[in-house]
């Protein structure tokens, strides 16, 4: 998730947690699946990245989580990958580094917001614990603001690090319209009339 891999986090109950959430790197491996490995190392090539070390034990990104959705859904409905934001490029990826079989949850995440210096944090597999106020403190003063907006076309909500500069006050356009607008116009035609991603959208 913090290399931005995947945006969902499986588990097997809800959360009413909602915000942020803290992305912390284990100390030691608690057993990654060797079926993982070739995905991991692929996640880590195709975006010019390397495991370190020196991340082990730190919180080394922030994400917003806000929406809880019952794994069953995907299974019961063909349409609801694409409605619930697992778009067509995404959903193997997200569907290899999750545990998604019936009777479980996953939780929707947004806003992927790396740290320049990671801080160490003991860590726990739960959601919704809380980090001491100091290494808080180290954590939010290295986080970027966000623009909460609203997407011109669909309504739903659009967060970016910057406004495009087209875009009337507190307007945006959210991943999934941005999708749509790259299939049917090209890339190109998108960005020119968007922004670029993980800037002004889809972050």
């Amino acid at each position: 998730m913090a290399i931005g891999a995947k945006r969902n986090e499986t588990r097997g109950c809800r959360t009413s947690h909602r915000g942020d959430i803290a992305i912390h790197v284990a100390k030691t491996d608690h057993g990654t699946p060797e079926s993982l490995v070739p995905a991991i190392i692929h996640a880590y090539r195709t975006r010019n990245l390397q495991p370190d070390e020196r991340t082990f034990g730190c919180i080394v990104a922030v994400v917003d989580l806000y929406d809880v959705q019952p794994t069953d859904r995907l299974h019961d409905d063909p349409k609801a990958r694409l409605n619930m934001g697992l778009t067509a490029a995404a959903a193997d990826a997200e569907l290899q580094f999750g545990e998604y079989e019936r009777g479980r949850f996953f939780y929707r995440t947004h806003i992927l917001r790396r740290l320049i210096y990671p801080v160490p944090c003991r860590g726990y597999q739960s959601i919704g614990w809380t980090v001491p106020a100091d290494v808080e403190a180290k954590v939010r003063e290295q986080l970027p603001k966000v623009f909460r907006l609203q997407c011109c076309s669909c309504g739903e909500p659009a967060p970016a690090f910057q406004q495009w500069w087209n875009r009337d006050a507190g307007y945006g356009i959210c991943a999934k319209c941005f999708a749509k607008w790259v299939a049917k116009d090209g890339l190109e035609s998108a960005t020119e009339c968007c922004g670029q991603p993980g800037i002004h959208h889809s972050l």
